[in-house]
């Protein structure tokens, strides 16, 4: 895959001493050399998120990149948020229940549900959201839909926010 040009050096003036071509050159090397380095820091810039240590362990094959605005949680599907309790009631998809994916009780508080429902996950940003749909169809719950930040949790489902 080619890049676009990024960067386009301005021409050395008319003024400058002769030999110069081989120090426009040598600049102009450098310079390329700075491009990688901030291609990569900006991807890591883009990726990063204050979710923690999950990130690390979140993959693609687990969350989408944007969920698609047709997703749907059948009839009867539960919806759970799996922020903290602080989070949660700053808003939340109406509906939702709130289990805390970084809470000592997740496993147990999951254990509880019913393997063969249907249920969409979500969070801030869609950290928590992949770890904790991963930990649950390891757990061998059939239906667990990734909806990723509950911003785009709501537009997917066509839920709106609520607090309280």
């Amino acid at each position: 895959m080619a890049l676009p040009t990024l960067l386009t050096l301005p021409a050395r003036p008319a003024t400058a001493a002769a030999g110069s071509g081989a120090d426009a050159h040598q600049s102009r090397r450098r310079v390329l050399r700075l491009i990688p380095a901030a291609a990569v820091a900006g991807l890591l810039a883009a990726c990063s998120s204050e979710d923690g240590p999950s990130r690390a362990s979140a993959t693609t094959a687990d969350r989408p990149a944007s969920p698609q605005p047709s997703a749907s949680l059948p009839p009867g599907g539960t919806i759970i948020d799996v922020r903290t309790p602080e989070e949660y009631a700053q808003g939340h998809l109406e509906g939702a229940i709130n289990i805390d994916a970084g809470s000592a009780d997740f496993d147990a508080a999951i254990d509880a549900l019913d393997r063969g429902a249907d249920y969409a996950v979500y969070c801030r940003s869609g950290n928590r959201s992949a770890a904790a749909a991963r930990a649950m169809r390891d757990k061998g719950f059939t239906s667990v839909l990734d909806l990723g930040g509950y911003q785009q949790a709501s537009l997917a489902l066509g839920v709106p926010i609520v607090t309280g």
